[in-house]
């Protein structure tokens, strides 16, 4: 219902990386477009894209980009403009290159005339450098844990999760418990980043394992809810997905 609603091409190009979850979430999106009356491709990475002789970026079946749905992270592509900037530039150095030239992700997702879903914007809640910033705006707030760029007294000495800026899926976390008691540790990619510290607040333990539910949105409303779980007080990208069944208030009192 939301495809049928929205402003995208009759072709939508799905973007992922090489990632058996990314698999998922793109088969699933295919599927919903195909059932909207859209035609739905799926790329990896920028395999297939190209230059034509005009400069318009197109697939391997000269088909034009025009609209995508990716799975990237807006912070891949930010880490890319990074690199590729010399400190020069006045706005980003975007390529409308020739056939011989590599597509490259900027090139894709920073087109004016392509159209992106999730807008730009969330580059800046999914980024956990506003927890502190809402912290210092909403003290004590009940639905938020305090959080520093720096170690506090309260932290240390009650304990806090260390987490890189714009990790993803558990990466490069610690849980620090009281008297600095190391509690668990991840690795990952985003060791270099940033990091925030926040209130400790481990995650409920059903027998040995610790779980996570998840929520998400479409079209801004409620979607669904799924259940993760793991041995360790970190859910991670391989960390299980449990069958969940909701129940009304009613029929959970009379079982």
């Amino acid at each position: 219902d939301c495809w049928q609603h929205s402003q995208a091409s009759k072709l939508v190009h799905i973007l992922q990386d090489h990632d058996d979850e990314e698999d998922y979430h793109a088969m699933f999106m295919q599927q919903a477009l195909v059932q909207a009356g859209f035609q739905a491709k799926i790329i990896h990475g920028t395999e297939g894209l190209h230059w034509d002789n005009r400069g318009r970026l197109i697939d391997d079946e000269n088909n034009q980009v025009q609209t995508v749905w990716k799975t990237w992270a807006w912070e891949t592509m930010l880490e890319q403009l990074r690199e590729d900037a010399t400190g020069m530039e006045v706005a980003p150095p975007i390529r409308t290159g020739y056939p011989e030239d590599k597509v490259r992700l900027i090139d894709v997702l920073l087109r004016p005339e392509v159209l992106v879903y999730e807008p730009l914007w969330t580059a800046i809640p999914s980024n956990k450098a506003i927890l502190p910033v809402l912290w210092s705006l909403f003290p004590n707030h009940r639905y938020l844990l305090e959080a520093s760029f720096h170690l506090t007294p309260n932290l240390i000495q009650n304990g806090y999760a260390q987490k890189p800026i714009a990790g993803r899926r558990g990466d490069n976390v610690k849980l620090i418990g009281e008297n600095n008691s190391m509690l668990d540790t991840t690795d990952g990619q985003f060791g270099q980043q940033d990091s925030i510290y926040q209130q400790l607040w481990c995650l409920p333990q059903v027998e040995d394992q610790y779980l996570q539910i998840c929520t998400f949105t479409v079209g801004g409303h409620y979607g669904g809810t799924c259940l993760r779980s793991d041995s360790s007080r970190v859910i991670m990208g391989n960390s299980d997905m449990q069958p969940l069944r909701v129940l009304r208030d009613k029929q959970f009192f009379e079982q």
